[in-house]
C-alpha cells in the first residue's frame, strides 16, 4: 500500500532488475483504475516539482580511467511531478533531459492530469514555475496559484492581474504573511516523494536507451 511505500522506517533499497521481474506478473490495471475513480470524486490540492536522476552508463572503461561520475560530468535525466498534496500520490509525471526546465514541464505534467480527470483547485510550487502564463492557465480553470515569487519580481509586470496583487501584498506586508495565507507548505509533499523515491530506488537509472530511460523510471 502506498502508506507502507512512504513509511520513513523502511531500509529497502530495490533493483530495477528486480522491479522489473515481479511487476510483469502482477495485474495492476483494476486497482489504479479503481483508485483513480476513488480520488477523482472530489477536488484535489497538487504539487509538482523536479529532481535529478543520474544516468548509470559510463561503462567500467571510463571509471577506470576517469573515476566515478561527478555531478557536472555525469549525465543526467529529470524526472518531473505531480503529486496530491494530503497522500504524496502521483498523478502525472514527465522525464525529459536536464536542459528543460522546470516550467516548460509543467503544461504536459498539468494537461495529464486534467486528461485523466483530476480537478486541481490549488497547486503548489517552488519559484521555478513562477510565469504568468502558468498563472494564468491555473485561473482559467479556477485553481489557486500557491507558487513561490522570484525574488525582485514588478509589481507593475503586466499579463497576470492576480500575480501583480501578489507582488503588491508582499511589498506592502511581507512574503511570510503571504505564504501563511497560500499555505506553501504544501509544496513539501513532493519533495517528501522524492525523498521516498530516492531512498527506495537510489537515484540511479541502469537503462542506456532513452525509451528504456523512461520505462525504468514509470516502473519504479
Amino acid at each position: 500500500e502506498l502508506s507502507l511505500i512512504l513509511s520513513p522506517e523502511l531500509d529497502i533499497h530495490v533493483h530495477f532488475s528486480t522491479l522489473s521481474r515481479r511487476m510483469s506478473k502482477i495485474d495492476s490495471g483494476e486497482f489504479l483504475e479503481d483508485y483513480l475513480v476513488y480520488l477523482n470524486t472530489e477536488d484535489i490540492k497538487a504539487t509538482v516539482d523536479s529532481t535529478g536522476l543520474t544516468l548509470n552508463n559510463r561503462g567500467k572503461w571510463l571509471e577506470t580511467a576517469h573515476g566515478p561520475a561527478t555531478r557536472d560530468s555525469a549525465a543526467w535525466v529529470k524526472f518531473h511531478i505531480m503529486v496530491i498534496s494530503d497522500s504524496h500520490m502521483p498523478i502525472s509525471y514527465e522525464i525529459t533531459s536536464k536542459e528543460i526546465a522546470d516550467c516548460h514541464a509543467f503544461y504536459n505534467l498539468f494537461r495529464s492530469a486534467k486528461k485523466d480527470g483530476f480537478e486541481i483547485v490549488k497547486l503548489d510550487a517552488d519559484k521555478a514555475y513562477d510565469v504568468k502564463d502558468i498563472y494564468n492557465k491555473l485561473l482559467k480553470v479556477g485553481a489557486l496559484p500557491a507558487i513561490l515569487l522570484r525574488k525582485g519580481s514588478a509589481s507593475k509586470s503586466r499579463g497576470c492581474p492576480f500575480r501583480c496583487d501578489l507582488v503588491r501584498f508582499i511589498q506592502d506586508y511581507s512574503e511570510q504573511i503571504a505564504r501563511t495565507i497560500l499555505n506553501t507548505k504544501d509544496r513539501l509533499s513532493a519533495e517528501r516523494y522524492f525523498a521516498v523515491f530516492k531512498a527506495l530506488f537510489t537515484e540511479r537509472v541502469y537503462s542506456r536507451a532513452p525509451y528504456n530511460i523512461f520505462q525504468e523510471v514509470y516502473n519504479t
